[in-house]
């Protein structure tokens, strides 16, 4: 959270050392490989700035992980650790965070911490398809070889299966992050302060469109509100749909790897 400031964001082999030392280099090396638009996308979500960055993807994704405030280690901070930024939390400690947030297990290992993460939204988004989009996924799940190399790495759950099948063959899987942030919002307003705050805005909303000459100054208490809400608020709710986006895009990778099986019947 302390080093990177835009411009001077370090080039790519410093970038590596510094990701293997801040224990993320699996999120960075999954960032890396994505596609400038993907990235793009996710950085747009988390609010962090990235067009000076020249399309380089290694700067790219060091911003998304280790941005100042906005980055996914800085949001899973709490509030000490924000206002002593001794050191930042590591890609486990982030999916641990996450997991407690969702009312998970947080013991295992960071394989079993993302599969974890990413069932309970899978359960989320797939209870609310309709019957036929069941059916037709169940269908695409029998006929996709990759599905059985899902099945025999990952051992995922059934409504985990389907939400991979959903998003992995058109990789359209970055597709699932505005699903997935509504899924975290709705779990994030459950709580007395974010409920709290959504009717604040609503209210601070009402009382701009009664009396508009109050709106500079309404803009001014927002921006105040928002800069220690960055400051002292974890933000679960923005990290937890870019972990599952980045878990489906490791999922996308063990798909595409044959099987051993495959390999010997060459």
């Amino acid at each position: 959270m302390v080093r990177l400031s835009g411009i001077s964001a370090p080039r790519h082999s410093s970038i590596v050392k510094l990701a293997e030392r801040e224990g993320v280099r699996r999120p960075f090396e999954i960032l890396v490989e994505m596609d400038a638009d993907s990235r793009a996308r996710i950085a747009a979500h988390l609010g962090v700035p990235i067009e000076h960055l020249e399309r380089d993807p290694a700067r790219e994704a060091w911003a998304i992980l280790h941005r100042d405030l906005l980055g996914m280690q800085a949001r899973g901070h709490v509030a000490y650790e924000r206002l002593l930024p001794v050191r930042n939390i590591t890609w486990r400690e982030m999916l641990q965070r996450t997991a407690e947030w969702l009312g998970l297990p947080t013991d295992g290992s960071v394989e079993e911490l993302e599969r974890r993460i990413y069932e309970a939204f899978a359960d989320r988004i797939v209870d609310t398809w309709r019957p036929e989009e069941l059916s037709l996924c169940d269908a695409m799940a029998s006929t996709y070889p990759w599905v059985l190399r899902l099945r025999e790495r990952l051992e995922l759950s059934r409504n985990g299966v389907r939400f991979a099948v959903m998003t992995l063959p058109m990789r359209a899987w970055v597709e699932t992050l505005g699903i997935c942030s509504a899924v975290a919002h709705s779990e994030a307003v459950r709580g007395f302060f974010p409920r709290l705050r959504v009717r604040l805005q609503a209210a601070l909303d009402r009382m701009v469109h009664l009396a508009p000459a109050l709106a500079p100054a309404v803009r001014g208490v927002a921006a105040v509100a928002t800069f220690f809400s960055l400051l002292l608020v974890p933000n679960h709710a923005r990290n937890a749909p870019v972990v599952v986006t980045l878990v489906l895009q490791s999922f996308q990778r063990t798909a595409g790897e044959p099987t051993a099986a495959w390999w010997h019947s060459l």
